[in-house]
């Protein structure tokens, strides 16, 4: 999706001020690229072939051996807002989205504890948009999502919270966070 590569970009630029300004950690940006193997992956092993939106990497040369030395943070990003023909956005953030941190064919942030999913707000109110999101996640078994803050962030990010995902592929649960982003006031052209 466009709006990902501008996201990117901003997010590679930032960084790369942060750390010549020695404010941050040096860490990688990946856009689109595949999953990483971990130790126990087998070679053909299909999450191989799957692509998160985005995923950071940091690599710790102090880790006492190769294995460790690597930290990755996956995330992905949906749409949100009304269904579009038959493409149901607020389905897609579960169906599309979580459920790809969750189910051994994606095993995406397998190895990590924690992970993110953006949402881009396009249209409708959060508060519908929530509960529709909740409404397919607990037809998925997945937990429902809440608001950290008070109040949604007009024209901003707003954090969401979620109890932490079991996977198929992990005996460790997920810390899955949320960020809402509001694009409603945004027009965008083709």
């Amino acid at each position: 999706e466009p709006i990902n590569l501008v996201l990117f970009w901003l997010c590679r630029d930032v960084h790369f001020q942060q750390t010549k300004a020695k404010r941050s950690l040096q860490f990688v940006i990946e856009f689109d690229s595949t999953n990483q193997p971990e130790p126990d992956d087998a070679a053909e092993s299909r999450r191989l072939k799957k692509r998160p939106d985005f995923a950071c990497a940091m690599f710790d040369e102090q880790a006492p051996d190769s294995r460790s030395s690597q930290i990755r943070y996956s995330l992905e990003c949906k749409r949100l807002g009304r269904a579009e023909g038959g493409w149901v956005l607020n389905e897609n953030y579960s169906e599309r989205g979580m459920l790809r941190f969750v189910q051994k064919d994606h095993s995406y942030a397998k190895g990590c504890s924690s992970a993110a999913m953006i949402g881009y707000v396009q249209n409708l109110d959060p508060d519908s948009v929530l509960t529709e999101v909740n409404d397919f996640a607990k037809q998925r078994n997945l937990p429902s999502l809440s608001r950290a803050a008070v109040a949604w962030a007009a024209k901003n990010v707003t954090q969401l919270s979620q109890n932490p995902l079991t996977r198929d592929f992990d005996a460790n649960p997920l810390q899955l966070n949320h960020f809402w982003i509001d694009l409603r006031h945004c027009v965008f052209e083709k």
